[in-house]
């Protein structure tokens, strides 16, 4: 398993401060290269994708009565017809009075403050098990503050997961993010991955396994491997969940010129890990046909 933090922003009101690139931290492969089955996807493509994935994932803040904005989670940010909205877990949302949506945040962009997001819509499935939830932007102030700091996927950045392959988590865990004062400065974690079998031993809590909708399992080993060589336990996800799962397209080597968002593709939403074990996603379809229910899909 390969983990690296490769983006860092200040959440600050109106204040931009940007951490150098040498306080990231690297962990697992040989930075120079991915192996990918027998290819190898080099450090310029991988760099690239990296850049466009932090381009659409958001970290979900929610202030508290002073103010003060508190992680919650991860959202990767969906234009989708007309309509504006984050895809994250469902479980984000738990215990949150209606009014309390008035007090979520986002940042500017990958490198600004962050802002209120106003009057916003919650949709989410009333199945228990159906851990996603879409947060629609109604105000069209926070739509065009959303498009001049970050850009938004459309369905043709979907696919269905293969059965092998590599894949990627982009999600903002807990451990990345630095409190400095009332603000807070938060890191994006790409953690790369391959898919595994359904688990025999999953937890009692767990949500029941329903085969096409919540059976994404991917490995997440105990420890991880920084760049030196050195092995450390794998750091605690809090905080990615509702992180997109993305999965690594052939590259068009053959072409002279290709986007990073064609070397990559959402497959699935994080909804839940086990450290030592393994990270739990749901399928692409289920998001998809949650967007047909609320209309947004005719």
């Amino acid at each position: 398993m390969t983990l690296k933090r490769n983006l860092a922003y200040s959440q600050t009101e109106r204040k931009e401060r940007l951490r150098e690139p040498e306080a990231a931290h690297k962990l697992g492969a040989d930075p120079a290269e991915y192996q990918r089955g027998t290819n190898v996807i080099d450090l310029q493509i991988r760099k690239a994708v990296e850049a466009f994935s932090a381009t659409v994932t958001v970290q979900l803040l929610l202030a508290d009565k002073e103010g003060k904005p508190i992680p919650r989670g991860t959202g990767t940010l969906f234009e989708v017809g007309d309509r504006q909205l984050v895809v994250t877990a469902k479980h984000l949302f738990d215990e949150l009075e209606p009014d309390d949506l008035e007090r979520f945040c986002v940042p500017e962009g990958p490198r600004g403050g962050i802002f209120t997001v106003g009057n916003c819509d919650l949709h989410r499935p009333k199945e228990g098990h159906v851990d996603i939830a879409f947060l629609e932007f109604k105000e069209r102030e926070t739509i065009e503050r959303m498009r001049t700091g970050w850009r938004f996927l459309t369905m043709e950045n979907v696919a269905d997961a293969s059965p092998t392959g590599d894949f990627v988590l982009t999600g903002y865990p807990e451990p990345f993010t630095i409190r400095e004062g009332s603000s807070i400065v938060g890191g994006l974690a790409s953690v790369y991955t391959q898919r595994i079998a359904v688990p025999a031993d999953l937890p009692f809590s767990a949500a029941p396994i329903i085969e096409g909708l919540n059976d994404l399992f991917f490995a997440y080993t105990e420890t991880a491997t920084l760049g030196d060589g050195t092995t450390i336990p794998s750091p605690v996800l809090l905080g990615a969940s509702g992180g997109s799962l993305w999965e690594y397209c052939e590259s068009p080597r053959e072409q002279p010129l290709w986007n990073p968002d064609q070397a990559v593709k959402v497959v699935g939403v994080q909804a839940s890990y086990r450290r030592d074990h393994y990270i739990r996603g749901i399928r692409w379809t289920i998001v998809e046909k949650g967007l047909r229910m609320i209309g947004a899909i005719p």
